[in-house]
């Protein structure tokens, strides 16, 4: 809740301010910074969706499972949580590099005109087209093919989610002259129809037991995206390029905000101002420090899990509720600290302190975050 509510309101407080903005630079800036926001609130719209659903089923979650998995609902919110994802992740990467330029260049962009606007426009545009189609490209019809892990089928001979594998093993066991001619799952329903026909007085059996699919994003009950396959998993390309992508955005990430503090510290000692920027730079390198850290926290412990599932050294089936649950928020909530300042610490602080008047098991954590809330109460501009 903390991290929607403080994402939006940032996300408002931005949009009403770009829209009197006429410096290049800030404009930029306040831009990106608007789609960060954006795409924090969708992670937090996301978590909310996901409380709602686990007090929807409660105690009957089990007996309900498959039913949920293969739903449009647990699809749309894999599409959410994975578009907010990577609108955040990848304005987050051309907000590093443009800061970058920025330091570097110390030319401003001019003033804001119609044809400046419909470039940042466009950018923004080109950054949430990738992020949508990433995320929706899993739930299309036309790539079921390479997206469904299996089928659901309410009959013998199979046990909870049925794989191609054992479609094919069942199927020629039992009726050798039905054919499968491809590897579409219209034609695996179709041999599994022919399977158990039992005539016309009794046919719409067989339609029930055609089998339900199974999607990418419903592999665990928070449908997060599917970041843990194995070399045999068919996603397996597709899940490692985006695991890719985010570990490419991590890099670059670091390294302009550890140039940025290189090359100012450098620019102080070399004007002769360093004692006098002592403070500004201390407060620069905590920001980029925790820039770095959350980053750091949200994306290696993915990164280091998928590895090891994909070599097989854990099975991480079980972790996606531990990364839905701690790692996603991170970023979310420590977000519009760092990039929106005193106001998004203000809602933060009121918010820390109407849960410590709720709860005190939640008492340790808050004061927790509250601290380093405090020492990030920082200038937002670098």
């Amino acid at each position: 809740v903390a991290a929607l509510l403080v994402n939006f309101f940032s996300l408002l407080k931005h949009s009403k301010e770009l829209l009197g903005m006429t410096a290049g630079s800030s404009y930029v800036n306040q831009t990106l910074v608007a789609m960060i926001a954006l795409g924090d609130s969708l992670i937090g719209l996301y978590m909310i969706l996901v409380l709602v659903a686990t007090l929807q089923f409660g105690s009957n979650y089990c007996k309900a499972r498959y039913e949920w998995l293969s739903s449009w609902q647990c699809s749309a919110l894999g599409v959410l949580s994975t578009t907010g994802t990577l609108i955040s992740m990848l304005s987050m990467t051309v907000l590093s590099v443009f800061r970058m330029y920025s330091v570097r260049s110390m030319v401003g962009l001019g003033e804001v005109d119609a044809k400046f606007r419909l470039k940042v426009g466009l950018t923004c545009l080109g950054i949430t087209l990738v992020s949508v189609v990433i995320a929706i490209l899993p739930v299309l019809k036309l790539m079921s093919t390479y997206f469904v892990n299996g089928l659901m089928i309410e009959g013998p001979f199979f046990r909870d989610v049925a794989k191609r594998s054992d479609i094919k093993a069942v199927v020629d066991h039992f009726d050798s002259s039905i054919e499968i001619e491809t590897d579409s799952w219209e034609d695996y329903q179709r041999a599994i129809r022919k399977l158990y026909y039992l005539g016309p007085e009794v046919d719409n059996t067989a339609d029930s037991l055609k089998g339900t699919r199974l999607g990418f994003y419903g592999n665990q009950g928070v449908c997060l995206f599917k970041y843990f396959v194995t070399p045999s998993d068919p996603q397996m390309v597709f899940s490692i390029s985006i695991l890719g992508l985010s570990s490419l955005c991590f890099v670059v990430i670091t390294f302009c905000y550890i140039f940025i503090f290189t090359y100012a510290s450098s620019s102080m000692k070399n004007s002769g101002t360093i004692g006098k920027g002592k403070a500004t730079m201390s407060k620069l390198q905590k920001k980029v420090t925790l820039i770095i850290a959350t980053d750091f926290l949200t994306w290696m412990p993915f990164i280091t899990i998928a590895i090891l599932h994909c070599c097989r050294v854990l099975n991480a089936t079980n972790y996606y509720e531990f990364c839905s649950i701690l790692l996603i928020p991170i970023n979310s909530v420590i977000n519009p600290i760092i990039y929106n300042g005193d106001r998004a610490v203000s809602l933060l602080q009121n918010w820390f302190s109407v849960l410590r008047r709720k709860t005190t098991i939640l008492s340790g954590i808050v004061t927790i975050t509250e601290n380093i809330v405090a020492d990030t109460q920082t200038d937002t501009a670098l």
